[in-house]
Formats: structure tokens, C-alpha cells, sequence
């Protein structure tokens, strides 16, 4: 699916996008995107994460459970 424009994401797509006049090497996997100016992004007050235990051989990133 690289290079290939989505209408909709679901949980688990990896979406990635170009910001001008911004190198790669300024950004980090799990930085936030936003609008600092009129939207900026806020804390969390919770999140859900899955934990996956007893898996039957190594796990390299990035891992993802198909559906």
C-alpha cells in the first residue's frame, strides 16, 4: 500500500505522510502531528494497549495482529 492514497485508516495502518521543509531525520517514530496554533494535541488521560504473552516465536518491529 505505499505511495497509495486511503479514504479511510483503520486501526493498525500504518499512515505516514511528507511535511515541507522538514527532514526525516527531525522526526521520530511516535511523534504527534497536530495544529499547535489551532488544535494543538493533549495529553492522554487514558489509552488501552494489548499485551501479547506466550508468543510462539520472536516478535520485530513492527508487529501488528491481522485481522
Amino acid at each position: 500500500m505505499r505511495h497509495e492514497q486511503l479514504k479511510k485508516d483503520n486501526p493498525g495502518d500504518n499512515i505516514s505522510f511528507d511535511i515541507k521543509d522538514v527532514s526525516i531525520k527531525n522526526i521520530c517514530r511516535g511523534n504527534v502531528a497536530s495544529d499547535s496554533k489551532n488544535d494543538p494535541t493533549k495529553e492522554a488521560a487514558s489509552f488501552n494497549a494489548m499485551v501479547i504473552l506466550n508468543h510462539t516465536s520472536q516478535i520485530y518491529a513492527p508487529f501488528s495482529i491481522g485481522t
